[in-house]
């Protein structure tokens, strides 16, 4: 079994510092806006890059933000290829990024098991400070 390729790696991480240039001055569709790029992983054979994104300020989000970005795909595609040293760039694939709602998400309920584990601790007159 054969060591993990380093390329991959590489070719995410250039592709990530390419695509939030050009997504952020060439981009011209008004339903993209500000996004984060926060994390591409590309596949073993550089065929295709999964790109994960968040808009900026989810508040003001346009709700068809990652439907613009799909549709600029093939725009991305022609810009790397320009940047890009390599024959073939691979198929974008762009992803909303749910990791960091599913982190609040738990680090909420964290936060609520602490709380409800203090208040049954203090109604049997234990001293949580102890445990």
């Amino acid at each position: 079994m054969s060591a993990p390729s380093a390329r991959p790696q590489r070719l995410a991480e250039q592709i990530k510092r390419l695509l939030v240039d050009i997504i952020r001055h060439e981009v011209k569709d008004p339903r993209v806006g500000l996004l984060t790029l926060t994390h591409v992983d590309v596949s073993r054979d550089l065929s295709h890059a999964k790109i994960y994104v968040l808009p900026f300020d989810p508040e003001k989000k346009d709700p068809d933000w990652l439907k613009g970005l799909i549709a600029a795909s093939a725009f991305l595609r022609i810009q790397l290829k320009k940047s890009l040293m390599i024959r073939h760039v691979p198929e974008l694939r762009f992803i909303e990024d749910e990791s960091i709602d599913k982190a609040l998400h738990l680090s909420k309920l964290i936060d609520d098991a602490r709380r409800e584990d203090d208040q049954n601790a203090k109604a049997r007159g234990d001293d949580p400070a102890l445990d």
